[in-house]
């Protein structure tokens, strides 16, 4: 009989389990979900950041290329360029080329020439911010001008030693076609740094071109437009990679410059080399998981260059996500409240549950010892109500039968005593 109570008693238990992994399933997945769809969500939002920091940095860069090639170009247009081409030339046909093809810079003459002209480019490179701006002879090439006088001025870019710069290069092109053009980032011996280099034709009243105005751009223009952090957060950055692979412009997690001398290859990188934009997660060039935008600048279609740049955007994974790791504690945290809730609910139902089904056996167990007197208290509008209904239906007969069977008893056991004292009296 002990066996059978325990067995009823179990039933609560069973029932507290089961609404207790119904509760854990459901938060669960309810959490789960959440997570997914929030993370989801982040993700796009921080591709779209990035992807607006990129284009943001696209044009900025754009428009500066864009700027330096209009102000070079404003600036050979001027009268007293034209008239300043017009003193060099001058000095270079009247003996002012040397036979080792050299100009001779330490003149008299020269000098006389030189601060004539200087202050008036010398207030226009100051004025602008630029680093240097030469003259250079269409015909043969030779550094005619230089505000800042560096080893360069004087020499001649088509035998001297620089003739396979920058400077030089950009000459050639411009005197190939005529038009403006930008050279690339490459280590420029004169001013012991690296340096970019735009070119325009300075033509004559024919429309010729007699020279070549070439201005040289640093990388620290460029370092700041993309060391300007906004929207990227504590761990974000961009950059540039150039054709080679080798950066543009300074990483900022590097105290050392990386311009020229840190090679990048990853996904985002060989991608925007092959003309494409998009996003990818990614380990980045320091091994670290980033959230990665990438595109290529198109300086190849703006500008006629023979080169281009790709520009990245980045952030760490982790710091993108951190608000994701936060909400999976808040949910893990909640969901075990949730949880110990619905456990204590379950227990409260399952006690209201098997509490009259428990009244129900003990009442049964007294009847099988025989006490048909016991009285079930139980009373609900359900199929327990009406099972305890039942019961005490069923007890009632019972008891009935029990009084008639005990009445029957007596009346049998009366008759017989009579009996008795009838035949003991024969």
């Amino acid at each position: 009989m002990e066996q059978r109570k325990i067995q009823f008693k179990g039933i609560g238990r069973k029932l507290t389990i089961i609404l207790v992994i119904i509760a854990v399933f459901s938060i669960a997945l309810t959490g789960v979900f959440s997570v997914i769809s929030a993370r989801s969500a982040l993700k796009e939002n921080e591709f779209d950041k990035l992807h607006a920091v990129g284009t943001l940095k696209t044009i900025d860069i754009s428009n500066f290329l864009e700027r330096k090639t209009r102000d070079l170009y404003m600036l050979s247009e001027s009268q007293n360029t034209i008239d300043a081409y017009k003193k060099l030339n001058k000095y270079h046909d009247e003996g002012g080329a040397l036979s080792n093809g050299m100009i001779d810079i330490h003149s008299e003459r020269y000098q006389n020439i030189y601060n004539d002209i200087d202050p008036y480019f010398r207030s226009y490179l100051e004025a602008y911010n630029f680093y240097d701006l030469f003259f250079i002879c269409e015909a043969h090439g030779h550094v005619l001008y230089s505000v800042t006088a560096e080893s360069d001025l004087g020499t001649n870019l088509v035998s001297g030693p620089y003739k396979n710069s920058g400077l030089a290069e950009v000459w050639r092109k411009v005197v190939k076609t005529g038009q403006s053009a930008i050279v690339d980032f490459s280590f420029f011996e004169p001013s012991q740094e690296n340096a970019a280099f735009i070119g325009t034709p300075v033509k004559n009243s024919e429309g010729e071109v007699v020279a070549i105005l070439a201005l040289q751009l640093s990388t620290e223009k460029i370092n700041n437009i993309m060391n300007e952090r906004t929207g990227l957060g504590d761990s974000g950055e961009t950059y540039l990679v150039g054709d080679d692979f080798m950066m543009r412009s300074d990483s900022r997690f590097s105290e050392e410059t990386t311009i020229l001398s840190f090679k990048i290859e990853t996904e985002s990188v060989i991608d925007a080399q092959n003309n494409r934009e998009g996003t990818h997660i990614i380990d980045d060039y320091r091994g670290v998981e980033v959230l990665s935008y990438y595109t290529d600048l198109k300086l190849d279609e703006k500008y006629n260059a023979d080169f281009d740049w790709a520009l990245v955007a980045e952030i760490d994974k982790k710091e993108a996500f951190f608000s994701i790791t936060n909400m999976i504690w808040e949910t893990i945290i909640i969901g075990i409240i949730l949880i110990v809730a619905c456990a204590f609910i379950a227990f409260v139902i399952s006690r209201q549950f098997t509490k009259p089904i428990i009244a129900l056996e003990e009442v049964t167990s007294l009847m099988a010892s025989g006490d048909l007197t016991s009285v079930l208290t139980v009373k609900t509008n359900d199929e327990i109500g009406m099972l305890a209904d039942s019961f005490r239906t069923m007890q009632g007969s019972l008891k009935n039968q029990m009084e008639e069977i005990t009445q029957g008893v007596s009346v049998l056991s009366s008759s017989s005593s009579e009996i008795m004292a009838m035949i003991s009296q024969l």
